[in-house]
This record gives C-alpha cells, structure tokens and sequence, in this order.
C-alpha cells in the first residue's frame, strides 16, 4: 500500500537473520536502509515489528500470518511462540487449519515440537479427532 514504517536497523538485524543479511549493505536494502514487504498488512507489520522490539506479540495479532512472517524472515523464538498458541487455541473448528499451518512450516524445527504436540492432543480428544477425520 506504499505506507512506511520507521524501525531501527539494529533492531531488525539483531531479531532477523534474514534482515541481518539483507540490511549488511550487499543488498539493496542494506545500502538503501530500506526493506520493502508487500505480503501483509501494515497491521500485521506492526505485530511484526513490535515483536522485535519487545518480545511480545499482541493477542489480537494472527498467529498463522505471524508464524509465516517469522519463518520467512528467521526469528525461531516467534516461530516458537506461534506453534505454542496455535496447538494451544486448538478447537474442532480450527483444528484442520491448525495443522494445515504447522505442516507448511514443517521444514522448521521449532514446530516438530509442536505438530507431535498436535497430534497428541487430537488422539486425546475424541472432538479434534472427529473434527479431523470427518470427510466433507
């Protein structure tokens, strides 16, 4: 939408390895000081970035939208923090989407953890399992 929003650098660098390397200045941000991200909303860029400053994410901010931000740009502790809300906010009514979003982020070792927590909870309650096994 071509609105700004003013960060520190060491603040991004030091929370991201991804904005660390692109904020070096081998990369065109890092000699424009400049990151441009157009995937998200300027709401989810502030959850986003506040989450780097301070360590906490909002409770209103989407967990699923912030566990893709934080597996793109490399912040393991929110990826963590994410698959720790996720599982725990299971219901049979998100249960699908839950493991949907665990699974694309699969590669990332944080969320193991989290997807055999998952499953744990699913095998335990006969509601998540009937959520998931039922057949549209």
């Amino acid at each position: 939408s071509g609105e700004e929003l003013r960060c520190h650098r060491v603040v991004l660098a030091t929370g991201s390895a991804v904005f660390g390397r692109m904020l070096q200045g081998y990369f065109k941000e890092g000699a424009a000081a400049r990151v441009i991200i157009s995937d998200i909303t300027k709401e989810q860029l502030r959850h986003f970035v506040r989450y780097l400053y301070f360590g906490e994410l909002d409770d209103e901010a989407d967990v699923s939208k912030m566990l893709q931000m934080a597996d793109k740009y490399d912040v393991p502790e929110l990826v963590a923090l994410c698959g720790k809300r996720m599982v725990a906010s299971m219901t049979p009514g998100n249960v699908k989407d839950v493991l949907r979003a665990l699974r694309k982020r699969g590669a990332s070792v944080a969320l193991d953890e989290f997807t055999e927590i998952a499953k744990r909870r699913i095998h335990a309650s006969p509601a998540l399992f009937d959520a998931v096994t039922d057949v549209e």
